[in-house]
């Protein structure tokens, strides 16, 4: 028989004392860049280590997120700003592949000149804690200028079971979400973070379903990149996902 945290009695004091509910109302900028909570606040006094505010990107706005080495591309110019390291290693530790564990690709800001709509443009992203890629779909122009739209494909967003390619973003290891899911909690000092793209655009259908009001639209919910195919530079982006939070019943508490 499990023993029950020493913390557990003086954390349902507080819960019952502050009335907290299941949701907790916040604007957009506080839930995404931090909050001062009155829980932590107190947990704070009892435990240092507890930060007394929470945000999904909490000391993430407009700060650095490591160092970074890339290639000039003098001898190949395909190379031109690839990552070959990022905070003094050549690969990522969080997943359980060598292959998912890779740093793939550019920042996603600029990319080598006269990309082909044939190539797959990989990208690494620190947000997402890891590295992927996407492909051509389009050839657009934005005020005038001539760029290639390049998106995701359905094949990045599939379940570990279904494609084997991402098996290594499960875990632990086999342990996979459904198709459009990415759990980024290994990563998040293991906050249970779960991502998607909004309104579960390209996700399993059973998702989509069993909640009401999601609506997953491609105009609206599709992250894609619009490169000038000459200079490989960045025309326009939009970068669209959703952080969707992981909530399980703890047994020591009411």
């Amino acid at each position: 028989m499990a023993t029950a945290s020493p913390m557990r009695l003086p954390l349902e004091i507080l819960l019952l004392l502050y009335k907290e509910e299941m949701f907790s109302m916040h604007t957009v900028h506080e839930w995404l860049w931090g909050y001062e909570d009155r829980f932590l606040r107190t947990m704070h006094k009892m435990s240092p280590a507890v930060s007394p505010e929470f945000g999904f990107f909490y000391k993430m706005n407009g700060t650095d997120d490591g160092e970074y080495v890339v290639l000039s591309g003098e001898r190949n110019y395909k190379d031109f700003t690839r990552i070959v390291e990022w905070r003094g290693k050549e690969t990522l530790s969080w997943w359980t592949t060598p292959e998912s564990n890779m740093i793939n690709g550019t920042d996603g800001t600029s990319f080598h000149p006269l990309v082909d709509q044939d190539e797959a443009i990989y990208i690494f992203s620190s947000d997402f804690c890891r590295s992927l890629y996407v492909t051509y779909e389009k050839y657009i122009k934005f005020k005038g200028i001539p760029a290639y739209r390049f998106v995701p494909p359905a094949s990045f967003y599939e379940s570990g079971k279904i494609n084997k390619d991402n098996a290594g973003f499960c875990v632990p290891a086999g342990n996979c979400l459904g198709t459009g899911f990415l759990n980024i909690s290994a990563c998040m000092q293991g906050a249970p973070i779960i991502l998607s793209s909004p309104h579960f655009y390209q996700a399993d259908e059973v998702y989509i379903k069993s909640i009401d009001g999601i609506h997953p639209q491609k105009e609206d919910h599709e992250t894609f990149l619009d490169i000038n195919p000459m200079t490989g530079l960045l025309v326009r982006a939009c970068k669209r996902f959703q952080i969707n939070v992981y909530v399980r019943r703890l047994p020591d508490f009411l």
